[in-house]
């Protein structure tokens, strides 16, 4: 029996050894990785999804990417980056550049369920929120059969489920590394690729709430060594290769005689249905006899009625050609109409830089759709810019509203006091001007502090202050100062409104509000309904082409019926004489099925008494087998570490098989619980604790 301490030893090894691969740089020293962001719902279920595609280039250039996006937002720059369908295609300076793609219909490689049950009554995260009791958590993890099945077969996911040691007491959960960091106590879970587990937390609560539950997958290459084990005795690996061939030989005897035993059943199964049929096939050759009279009369009348309708098909025929002409006539004439309306938007579209060509009735439906995408990326880019502006407002005032807060509370002035004198100051212009400039120049001072101090740190007090006089006396000094202070308040503006550009909720914002700017549009809403005018047209136009099309097949089949149906009514009288001697001949056939069924019901008997006994060879042989297999040291370990290793796997893209990536990620976390605003003990802050510049410019945005 081989020990399982080596198995244990392996799993080990193998949660140890997480490594990412490195991919070959793509075309023109391009490196790309994949991070899939997932947001998941308390139960696990996938709410929303986005990847974030981050490219290494060692030269500026051309990047063409795929991936089927609903919104793509550059994180880099201003640049545009340009998507024709699932293309993507932007420049980018040498150098890391991100961009991020909103996906609308994401399948994660797992598939994970989160059930809570309190007190032994399974319930929702919601209803079980700020209740005590007996907690159980269940976390399920299986392969998601719609995923590309290279990730989870590839892919080691890690779970790590935190728990506040003040709520949560008594935590078990098998197969979880345990571990305690200040007030709360971390699991983590570690699934192996091509594995699927099932974790679950005992615990028992007070005021149940946690914090979401995290994911975190990555592709897995390990690399076990395999302790060398001695060799096996000669006598040993002969009898192992006999009682191997011994167990062998009985299964291919069991097979072979089951098949014969399950043939002779066949058989004489099959001589009953034959004796049977051949008595019905009788019976029916004589009803077919008496039919084939009344059937040659109905094919008389059938060749008479095939080739009036010849005649009349022939006629309409003609008829629907002209239909066809007419119905050409009116799509031309709508297309002329839509033409000459084109003309009016003419030069509002050239404002926009788009040249209308004449429309026809093979490309009306590609121009128009062009027309309408390029119109409707304007009034997205608008928006866009809007809510930029906006949030750069915002941004800027949170940033003079931090500088006048530092600056008065060097005055003495706290808590509901210095809040007080921030107000007043940000709603008087001239104020807020003065005591910026003075912020302003205080931070000038302090950047001339560290100038002197890079000099001569040895210098303090009266001597310093001098020193920083005389510096910024100098203006060259002072104008290399002030620039300083200056871009780095710009810069950090420019950094908050880059987050919160990127941020979902921004991006929602602004897909929210485009339907309603192309409703209000009067172009975009006057090309949308002179596509759908021509759509129709063009599809009746298909229509009347498709029925007169119809119409002379049905007349140039109806006449193949014609000729058909002539030489049918000569074939049923050879018919009929042909049924007379097929049912003497059905007569016999059904004495004779009688006298094998007798035969094969014997031989079935016998081979069913043999079957058994070979089946009891079978059970021995195969006892015997399992025994001396059991002497075969090592060789599942070796098994099992060849099945979760995953040397030289080359990653494949999340987005689009057509991608070249050097790593792919997924960061996946489930939604908190919290409990109702009412179930939540009261805190009481004795003193106001200052908020920081980025804490309140985030209360200011609502996050």
């Amino acid at each position: 029996m081989k020990p399982e301490y080596q198995k244990t030893i392996a799993l080990t090894a193998a949660a140890a050894l997480f490594i990412f691969f490195a991919g070959a740089a793509g075309a023109g020293g391009c490196l790309k990785e994949e991070t899939v962001y997932a947001k998941l719902a308390q139960n696990g279920e996938l709410l929303s999804a986005y990847v974030i595609n981050s490219f290494e280039l060692k030269t500026a250039q051309t990047v063409t990417d795929y991936g089927n996006y609903i919104n793509i937002s550059n994180l880099t720059d201003t640049k545009p980056i340009e998507a024709d369908g699932d293309k993507i295609t932007l420049k980018a300076d040498a150098g890391r550049f991100y961009y991020q793609g909103n996906l609308e219909k994401a399948e994660l490689p797992w598939l994970i369920r989160i059930s809570y049950t309190l007190n032994g009554k399974e319930m929702s995260a919601k209803q079980a929120a700020g209740k005590s009791g007996q907690l159980k958590i269940r976390i399920a993890i299986s392969k998601n059969p719609k995923a590309e099945k290279a990730f989870a077969e590839t892919f080691s996911l890690q779970t790590v489920v935190t728990l506040n040691r003040e709520r949560f007491f008594n935590i078990k959960s098998e197969g979880a590394i345990h571990a305690n960091s200040g007030g709360k106590q971390t699991l983590t879970y570690t699934l192996l690729p091509g594995c699927e587990a099932e974790y679950v937390i005992h615990a028992r609560v007070q005021d149940f709430s946690m914090e979401g539950i995290r994911f975190g997958a990555a592709l897995m290459s390990a690399d076990f060594g395999v302790p060398v084990m001695g060799d096996i005795s000669d006598s040993l690996s002969d009898l192992r290769e006999g009682v191997a061939r011994l167990d062998e030989g009985a299964s291919s005897l069991a097979s072979g005689s089951s098949g014969l035993r399950s043939g002779m059943k066949e058989l004489r199964n099959g001589a009953v249905e034959l004796k049977s049929g051949a008595g019905e096939l009788a019976d029916g050759l004589g009803q077919l006899d008496a039919g084939a009279k009344r059937a040659y009369e109905g094919a008389l009348l059938l060749e008479d009625g095939a080739l009036k309708l010849a005649n009349g098909l022939s006629r309409l025929t003609q008829s629907g050609n002209e239909l066809n002409d007419g119905a050409v006539n009116i799509f031309q004439g709508l297309i002329d109409m839509a033409n000459a309306q084109l003309k009016s938007y003419e030069q509002a579209l050239a404002a926009l830089g788009i040249e209308i060509p004449e429309l026809t009735r093979d490309n009306y439906s590609l121009v128009l759709e062009n027309l309408l995408g390029v119109i409707g990326g304007a009034a997205g880019q608008k928006i866009y810019n809007e809510v930029k502006e906006q949030i750069t407002l915002q941004a800027t005032l949170a940033a003079e509203r931090q500088m006048l807060s530092d600056l008065l509370a060097g005055t003495g002035l706290a808590g509901e006091e210095l809040e007080d004198a921030v107000d007043d100051a940000m709603g008087d212009e001239a104020r807020k001007s003065e005591l910026l400039e003075q912020a302003k120049t205080l931070m000038i001072r302090l950047a001339a502090k560290d100038y002197v101090l890079s000099f001569d740190p040895s210098l303090s007090g009266e001597a310093l202050n001098l020193a920083v006089d005389s510096a910024l006396s100098d203006p060259a000094v002072s104008a290399s100062l002030t620039l300083q202070v200056e871009q780095r308040i710009r810069a950090e503006i420019d950094e908050t409104v880059t987050r919160l550009m990127a941020d979902p909720a921004t991006q929602q914002q602004i897909n929210d509000a485009l339907p309603l700017a192309l409703k209000n549009n009067e172009q975009y809403q006057s090309l949308l309904n002179l596509k759908f005018q021509l759509d129709g047209i063009a599809a009746f136009c298909g229509g009347v082409y498709e029925y007169t099309r119809g119409v002379a097949e049905a007349a140039r089949g109806t006449g193949k019926l014609y000729f058909g149906l002539n030489k049918m009514s000569g074939g049923i009288d050879e018919l009929n004489e042909g049924a007379s001697l097929l049912c003497a001949g059905a007569k016999e056939l059904e004495n004779g099925a009688g006298s094998l069924y007798g035969g094969a019901d014997e031989i079935y008997g016998g081979m069913k008494r043999l079957d058994e006994g070979i089946a009891d060879l079978c059970k021995g042989t195969g006892e015997f087998y399992e025994q001396v297999s059991g002497m075969n040291f090592g060789s599942d370990l070796d098994e099992f570490i060849k099945s979760v290793s995953a040397p030289d796997i080359v990653p494949v893209s999340f987005t689009d098989a057509r991608n070249t990536v050097s790593g792919v990620q997924f960061v996946m976390m489930s939604e908190e619980i919290e409990a109702e605003e009412a179930d939540k003990p009261e805190v009481v802050s004795q003193t106001p604790k200052q908020k920081t510049f980025w804490q309140k410019l985030a209360a200011l945005f609502g996050l």
